[in-house]
């Protein structure tokens, strides 16, 4: 890719319910990520209804980006990104094997 660099990363915001958590639908919590390096980023997104702790492979999204984001990092500036979480959909794929 002549010299650019990409960097993929993503952060996962675990939501736990909202009786507990002052996030909830509705609101624009602002989460800052420090550290990251110059050059192109991309943004990705998903929450989840249960504590850190009790978040495995098989635990449903409650929240996800529609699209990953792309970012510019550059060096000693603060890059602003606005992301909008839905609920996923769902899909149930039958395949024939012919």
């Amino acid at each position: 890719m002549g010299g650019v660099k990409q960097q993929w990363f993503s952060r996962r915001l675990f939501i736990p319910s909202p009786a507990r958590h002052r996030y909830q639908p509705g609101t624009s919590p602002t989460i800052a990520m420090d550290g990251l390096a110059p050059g192109a980023a991309t943004l990705t997104s998903r929450t989840f209804g249960v504590a850190c702790a009790q978040v495995q492979a098989t635990t449903p999204i409650t929240r996800i980006v529609g699209a990953p984001v792309s970012v510019a990092m550059v060096a000693g500036q603060t890059a602003n990104v606005a992301i909008v979480l839905r609920r996923p959909g769902n899909m149930q794929v039958t395949a024939t094997l012919a």
